[in-house]
C-alpha cells in the first residue's frame, strides 16, 4: 500500500509539473519551439514532455526553470 501511495504521488507530482510548464509557456506567450530554443533542445523534447511521453532530464529541468 505505501508502493502504491508514493507511486501515486510521483505520478501527480509529474502531471503538476506538465501543467505547470504548459501554463508558464503560454502565459509568456512562448511556443514550443522558441522554448527548445532556450532550452538547446529538440522541440520534439518539448512536445514529449508536454504530452506526458517523455519526462525531462535534471539538466532539462535546470534549464526550463530559468
Amino acid at each position: 500500500m505505501v508502493f502504491f501511495m508514493l507511486n501515486l504521488k510521483g505520478i501527480i507530482q509529474k502531471w503538476l509539473f506538465v501543467e505547470n510548464l504548459i501554463f508558464y509557456r503560454t502565459k509568456k506567450g512562448l511556443s514550443q519551439l522558441e522554448l527548445s530554443g532556450i532550452c538547446d533542445c529538440a522541440k520534439s523534447t518539448i512536445s514529449g514532455i508536454e504530452s506526458r511521453k517523455n519526462f525531462p532530464s535534471f539538466e532539462l529541468l535546470l534549464k526550463i526553470q530559468r
